[in-house]
C-alpha cells in the first residue's frame, strides 16, 4: 500500500507541474463599465474542490461605474464573466453558466440551469493573476449615447 500511495503522489505532483496547477491565488477583481447604458455583471470562478460558484448581479452605472465583484482567494487564475445591458447588449463568451435573472444569487451547481428555473449565458474567460484585476466592459452598438472622457 505504501509503494501506491508513493506513485500516486509522485504521479499528482507530475500533473500538477506540467499543467500548471498553482496554489490559490488572492486577488481583487474590479470591472469597470465604460459603456454609456447601465450594465448588470455577474462571475464565475472554480473553487477548490473543483466545483463552479457563479455569482451576480452587480449593477454598474453608465460611463465609469465600477464594482469590487471579487476579493479574496480564487482557486485558480481563471475567472469569468457575463454582463448585459437592458438593451440587449452584452459581454461574454463560450463558457457556460447558470444565471437567475432579476434577483441576486450565487450558485454552486451549475448545468440543467433552465430545469432549475434557471438561464444559461456564456462567460467570458479572464486571466487574473492575483493582485489588483480590472476588467473594462467597452462599447455599446445599440446605444446613441456615448461617455465623455
Amino acid at each position: 500500500m505504501f509503494h501506491v500511495r508513493q506513485i500516486l503522489n509522485r504521479t499528482g505532483l507530475l500533473c500538477c507541474v506540467l499543467t500548471g496547477c498553482a496554489a490559490q491565488i488572492t486577488a481583487q477583481w474590479t470591472v469597470v463599465n465604460d459603456s454609456p447604458d447601465p450594465a448588470y455583471v455577474s462571475i464565475a470562478f472554480g473553487q477548490q474542490d473543483g466545483t463552479y460558484v457563479s455569482q451576480g448581479w452587480w449593477e454598474l452605472q453608465p460611463c465609469g461605474g465600477s464594482a469590487v465583484v471579487h476579493g479574496g482567494r480564487l482557486a485558480v487564475s481563471g475567472a469569468f464573466v457575463y454582463a448585459h445591458t437592458g438593451k440587449g447588449d452584452f459581454w461574454g463568451g463560450d463558457n457556460l453558466f447558470c444565471v437567475a435573472d432579476g434577483k441576486p444569487f450565487s450558485l454552486i451547481r451549475q448545468g440543467n440551469c433552465e430545469k432549475r428555473g434557471l438561464r444559461t449565458v456564456g462567460f467570458r474567460l479572464e486571466n487574473i493573476r492575483g493582485g489588483s484585476h480590472t476588467t473594462h466592459l467597452t462599447g455599446s452598438a445599440k446605444s446613441t449615447r456615448h461617455c465623455i472622457d
